[in-house]
């Protein structure tokens, strides 16, 4: 058996090199998410720090506060198909914002440190915006996957956020694979405020990256408009921001 322990320690560092290499170039890849979960895991712990440099583009009627996915940036929004919904909403203003890059450890209490960093940087954001616009404006989260969580924060916790709308969002952080060892039961969509509020969530019946039985527990629960895809995974197309587009109207 001990001569078999130096052969299956270069396997395993083989294919951890495998995933690095691979998964660097392929980020949509499993290998690049395990090559994201790789990189935040082995960086010192830190507590969360929202930016407060938002790309601001500025608009009319309502503000609508774009959310990107788990291992991305603004820059998210800058490539198709999202991209098209930005220009859908050209008439708004849109805050495109950066959330801080996952880790683990956001979320070994519960991620209950994590939302109340997210909270506290949310009001502060919001109030910004407010003195700089001088107007009451309709306001409306808007994200995809790990950011459709965070739109879904953002609705259920805050009371100047008017409706939310969420493309094959998180609900649970271990059903992502790279983080099946903690929980967010801190740090949830709270289903009772979202049911008060405008919602729409969008969703393919095969994504087997967030688990579509939790989507579909929380479209029950929050009741919010539901547009269901079936047979598709977690690859947004662009009729999923299209439906969105018709559904917050002009």
């Amino acid at each position: 058996m001990k001569t078999r322990l130096p052969i299956i320690a270069c396997v395993i560092l083989a294919l951890l090199l495998c995933v690095i290499l691979y998964g660097r170039n392929n980020p949509a890849s499993w290998a690049g998410h395990g090559y994201s979960f790789i990189k935040s895991a082995i960086s010192a712990p830190h507590p969360p720090t929202f930016s407060e440099n938002e790309k601001v583009i500025p608009g009319g009627p309502r503000r609508i506060y774009l959310f990107h996915g788990i291992w991305d940036d603004h820059t998210f929004w800058d490539d198709a198909p999202y991209s098209e919904f930005v220009k859908m909403r050209s008439d708004d203003q849109l805050v495109i914002v950066d959330l801080p890059i996952a880790q683990p450890h956001f979320f070994k209490d519960g991620g209950l440190k994590y939302c109340k960093a997210f909270d506290a940087w949310f009001r502060k954001l919001d109030a910004g915006l407010d003195r700089t616009s001088g107007r009451r404006q309709p306001k409306i989260a808007v994200g995809v996957s790990y950011g459709g969580l965070h739109a879904m924060l953002a609705a259920g916790r805050h009371s100047f956020i008017d409706a939310y709308a969420a493309v094959s969002p998180v609900i649970k952080m271990s059903a992502l694979d790279e983080f099946w060892f903690v929980e967010n039961d801190q740090c949830q969509a709270n289903s009772g405020a979202l049911r008060k509020k405008p919602g729409i969530v969008t969703y393919g019946t095969a994504d087997d990256r967030v688990d579509t039985t939790l989507i579909r527990a929380f479209v029950r629960d929050a009741a919010p408009k539901a547009i269901i895809y079936p047979g598709r995974g977690h690859d947004v197309r662009g009729d999923e921001f299209a439906a969105i587009n018709r559904w917050i109207g002009r």
